[in-house]
């Protein structure tokens, strides 16, 4: 395995730019509208999960990434989005990070969210080993966890004052 980077669990987080934001919305309608007209395979699904992760909407993209990967278990690509999506739902339960207008704040205790993402990571590791990001996001999400022990919402608030 390729050795991992050192990276923080505040390095996740990557926000749009507002020009961007306005692209990545446009591309998601398309999106949206050839799924529809054409059906969901594992691939429309993933681009809708990164999409929808890139205009805020993390439960969306979770959604479709699991749904990308109940289609095709061996998708890499979809474990990591669903990894990316929980971290980011995690950090909205905290309140650290806007979703999107109208997104449900999660259920699960931001805990849990992590460390089913660090789960999330590990499958997609499973099944592309030599994923230097995914290995590093893993390690900084475990690192972190081993970290703060049981106050983990008070950790998140930190990172982000």
């Amino acid at each position: 395995m390729i050795p991992v980077q050192q990276r923080t669990l505040l390095e996740l987080v990557t926000a749009p730019a507002e020009d961007d934001y306005v692209k990545h919305f446009q591309a998601l309608a398309t999106c949206n509208l050839e799924i529809r007209q054409r059906g969901a395979t594992p691939e429309r699904l993933l681009r809708k999960s990164i999409l929808e992760l890139d205009i805020g909407n993390f439960q969306a993209g979770l959604d479709a990434a699991r749904d990308a990967a109940d289609l095709k278990p061996d998708l890499a690509e979809a474990r990591y989005q669903e990894g990316m999506a929980l971290v980011m739902l995690a950090f909205t339960k905290v309140g650290v990070l806007a979703g999107a207008p109208g997104m449900p704040t999660p259920l699960a205790r931001p805990r849990v969210l992590l460390e089913q993402a660090a789960e999330a990571f590990a499958r997609s590791l499973k099944h592309r080993p030599d994923d230097e990001e995914a290995a590093a996001d893993l390690a900084a999400l475990s690192a972190f966890l081993t970290t703060v022990g049981d106050d983990v919402d008070g950790a998140l608030r930190q990172l982000f004052a």
